[in-house]
Formats: C-alpha cells, sequence, structure tokens
C-alpha cells in the first residue's frame, strides 16, 4: 500500500525522543492561524455546561477514579491493555484503562500551549518548552497514578488551531516487566463548530493511498491526513511513536504492543488511525498492533471502511472494540434524522446499558442505517457516564 512515508533512524534516548517530539508539534502549532473558541453560554440552563466530559472538576474525578480502581488498572497494566489476538474475548479491565486515558486527555491546559507556541515563534525556546511541559502537567500526574507517561504527538488540525480541539498523545509504560503504549485521541469541544461538523458530517472523501481507499468522513480524514506545511499530522504520529516505541523501559526488549483509544470525536480518529496500522511496517520494527477501543464514537465511514479494518484483522493484531452506551446520541450519527445512509459503524460495538451485562451488538456492515430519533440528551455521552457503566462491569 502507497502513502506511507519511510521512518528514519529513532532518537538514541527517550530524553531525546521527548525533545524531537515537542520540536516537531510546536513546528506544527507554529504554522497555524489561531481560531477563537465560542465563548462559554452564560446561562444556568445550558445542556453541557461542562463540555463533554460531564463534570465541573474532571482532575479530581480522574484522581478519585484511579485510586477506587487501583487493582484493576494495575491488572491492565501487567496485561500490556492487551487481550490477545484478534478473536479474543473483550477484556474489560483493559477497557477501563483505555477509557481512563481517552477521558484524561480532556485535561490539556491549552492555553498553556498556545503560550508555547507564542514563545516557540518569538525564538524563547526554553519557555517554550517549559510551557509546553506545563501544558500536560495534570495528565501527566493521573498517568503516574498507574505508573504510566505520557507525551503529546501533535494535533489535529488542517488551517487552524482551536482551544481544546482534537490532537494525539501518547501513553506508555514505565515498567520495564511490561513494555505497551497507548496511541489516544483527544474527544470533541462542543464549542468548535469544526469539531462538531466532523462529527456529523455526511459528506465524505475515498482514501486513495491510505485506509485501503475506502469511503470515509471528510472531516474526520482531513484532520488526520490532510497535508500542512510540516507535513500530515499522521506522520508526526508514526515519527513520534519510532522514537518512543525503542527507548520505553522495556528489560528484555519484547515488541511494545501498542493500543489506540479515544473518546467521542476522539474515537473517530482513532478507528482511522487503527485501521491504517493494520498496514504492514506501518509501526516500528518493536512496535505491533494491539487493541482498539472508542468510546461514544460516530460512523466515520461507509462499508467498505468497516470491512476493510475488519479484513486486516488477524492473528498478528489485536482486536477491535466498540464501547456504547444506551441511548448515546453520538454514536448514532451520521446520518443526523434520515434513513437509509450507507454509513457503518466498525466492528465489533458493545452497548453498556446501566447492568453488569454488556450488550454485543448486531454488525451493521453491509446494512442501511438511520440516525436519530428525537431530540437527544448528551448526558449519554459524557465520559462520566462511560465511567459509571463502565465501573459495573468491571
Amino acid at each position: 500500500m502507497e502513502g506511507q512515508l519511510p521512518l528514519g533512524a529513532p532518537a538514541i534516548s527517550l530524553n531525546q525522543a521527548e525533545q524531537d517530539i515537542a520540536v516537531r508539534h510546536l513546528d506544527q502549532l507554529s504554522h497555524l492561524s489561531f481560531e477563537e473558541e465560542a465563548p462559554a453560554p452564560s446561562d444556568p440552563e445550558d445542556a453541557l455546561p461542562h463540555g463533554l466530559f460531564g463534570s465541573s472538576s474532571p482532575y479530581n474525578d480522574l484522581v478519585q477514579w484511579s485510586k477506587d480502581n487501583a487493582a484493576q488498572i494495575k491488572e491492565a497494566v501487567k496485561n500490556r491493555a492487551f487481550g490477545g489476538p484478534n478473536g479474543s474475548k473483550i477484556q474489560w479491565t483493559n477497557a477501563f484503562l483505555c477509557f481512563m486515558e481517552a477521558a484524561t486527555v480532556y485535561l490539556r491546559d491549552s492555553e498553556k500551549l498556545k503560550e508555547a507556541r507564542d514563545a516557540y515563534n518569538e525564538g524563547k525556546f526554553e519557555d517554550a518548552f517549559r510551557l509546553y511541559s506545563e501544558s500536560t502537567k495534570q495528565i501527566e500526574e493521573i498517568a503516574a497514578l498507574w505508573g504510566m507517561k505520557f507525551h503529546l504527538l501533535c494535533d489535529l488540525v488542517n488551517a487552524g488551531w482551536i482551544r481544546n480541539g482534537p490532537y494525539c498523545g501518547a501513553f506508555y509504560s514505565e515498567d520495564p516487566d511490561a513494555p505497551f503504549m497507548g496511541v489516544v485521541f483527544k474527544g470533541t469541544n462542543i464549542r468548535s463548530i469544526k469539531d462538531i461538523i466532523a462529527d456529523i458530517d455526511i459528506f465524505t472523501v475515498q482514501s486513495g493511498d491510505v485506509l485501503y481507499n475506502t469511503t470515509v468522513s471528510r472531516g474526520v480524514f482531513k484532520g488526520m491526513f490532510d497535508v500542512f506545511k510540516q507535513g500530515q499530522a499522521y506522520d508526526l504520529i508514526r515519527k513520534g511513536l519510532n522514537d518512543l516505541i525503542p527507548n520505553i523501559p522495556n528489560k528484555k526488549k519484547i515488541p511494545v504492543v501498542t493500543h489506540v483509544a479515544g473518546h467521542s470525536l476522539g474515537g473517530s480518529y482513532s478507528n482511522m488511525c487503527f485501521t491504517q496500522f493494520t498496514v504492514p511496517r506501518v509501526l516500528p520494527p518493536l512496535g505491533v498492533l494491539g487493541d482498539l477501543y472508542t468510546f461514544g464514537c460516530p460512523r466515520i465511514g461507509y462499508k467498505d471502511f468497516a470491512e476493510a479494518m475488519k479484513d486486516h484483522l488477524g492473528e498478528q493484531t489485536g482486536s477491535a472494540w466498540r464501547i456504547a452506551n444506551a441511548k448515546d446520541p453520538v454514536t448514532q450519527v451520521p446520518p443526523v434524522y434520515s434513513t437509509g445512509s450507507p454509513f457503518n459503524h466498525v466492528d465489533v460495538g458493545y452497548r453498556l446499558n446501566g447492568s453488569n451485562q454488556p450488550e454485543l451488538l448486531p454488525t451493521e456492515i453491509g446494512t442501511l442505517t438511520h440516525g436519530l430519533e428525537g431530540i437527544p440528551s448528551f448526558t449519554p455521552h459524557y465520559a462520566t457516564t462511560y465511567h459509571a457503566n463502565l465501573q459495573k462491569v468491571l
């Protein structure tokens, strides 16, 4: 499959890897225009006062969730968040850790990152790297509770950058006996019209040299694969993994299992990234493809995309898991309100219904789908609601 840039020599140390990734990311941001997001409504009756995390104190929530589920997280880390080759049963402890990653990336301090970009543009590199590090301080603190580290990789943009927009980062284990990597995408900014359009976009593109030339959502595809002055966001992700994977703690130099996860729009990007990772030799030599976990993900392609992902999983890859809360409106689009749509969800799906028995969902592949039925409530889409339902299945 064409469309793959060759990977160069990796960084020679973890410290060098982190520096190289930061420079590439700041260079990406330095070439983008900055767009202000819509101000948060002052109306106390606003339906989404805390965005899609669903809480006014996400950091405190994540600290508490980490402490309450320390044993389950420890087990998932020991398992390297990997349930076995494609066809293995879903492991809910692994799903929970991947959910925690997907929820924790909401904590990035976008104002600090903007200041880092501005300092970089002014040639104040010491300030730029300090502010860059400070932008993920809370994420690092949560990851440390799990015995893991975190590093930014890139933003998912084309021409303009917006606060709290989608981006990609990497979590990795500090246990030298259990090396693994999580490629995680941040979800929808409800104040960003670009993010909302990407979630519900019914317009498609043919993916060409990537994603097995399938029919996919235009908005998500552009964020991942559009070429800007520093290349594609996808290329920055691959380069970041190429630097990190050979340098994370790994006593026996065993393969580094690399999973992908995301909530909401982050799940859309996760689907595309994971599917492209099934292409042989996309990951660095020591990297092997683990599982995909999406939470509250919209449909992002037609039958050919869903089939391509399914057909390229096997003994050398993990499994793809799509987790959906009952009545989560985002998982019902696109289409928005129409019927007879060729958009299909990927397999394998589970519905969380508030009990301790998740429901295995029938495949949509090859069917015509429909959108919302009535005015939606976003409560089932909140990260807090996913947490509550996952607690019941652990």
